[in-house]
């Protein structure tokens, strides 16, 4: 059985490390730590109370790793587009 169009994505041989050290990843990443900054900025600049702010910011770093987990998960099949 014959396939349309084999050579259209080149997978990644060097796996999840390798994924993450590409410049498409990293470029996500920086978005992703920006989208959340941002959603959490107004948060912590009307917060006055010094606990509260150092709550805000540890939940703000939880979610950042969160989403970039997920980005590199194992379980997300890696391809790149010639």
């Amino acid at each position: 059985m014959k396939t349309t169009k084999p050579d259209k994505f080149k997978l990644h041989e060097g796996g999840k490390d390798e994924f993450e050290s590409t410049d498409e990843f990293m470029n996500k990443v920086e978005e992703i730590r920006k989208d959340f900054t941002e959603k959490y900025s107004q948060k912590l600049s009307n917060e006055r109370n010094w606990v509260m702010r150092f709550l805000i910011k540890v939940k703000l770093e939880i979610e950042i790793r969160k989403r970039i987990h997920a980005l590199s998960s194992l379980k997300n099949l890696h391809a790149i587009d010639n």
